[in-house]
């Protein structure tokens, strides 16, 4: 049995790789943006959990009142 190979442009609308690609990279800027923001939702849940496990001492070091730290930790992950 002999198959011979024939280039690309020669199979026409038989080939998948004959049609236009451009959805495919609205998919993946759609996938990479989504990434970021989940990315973006752990590093501020991260750093809530951070200052929530600070005490007194630290809190008044870096300038930051119990009440605000408070105010902080009370967000949800999604609110800056």
């Amino acid at each position: 049995m002999l198959i011979t190979l024939r280039p690309i442009f020669e199979l026409g609308d038989r080939c998948l790789s004959a049609k236009p690609r451009w959805h495919l990279g609205l998919y993946k800027l759609f996938a990479l943006s989504h990434m970021r923001i989940i990315g973006v939702w752990f590093e501020r849940s991260r750093q809530r959990h951070a200052l929530a496990c600070l005490d007194d001492r630290l809190l008044k070091d870096v300038g930051i009142k119990r009440a605000d730290a408070a105010r902080e930790i009370a967000k949800p992950f999604w609110r800056k």
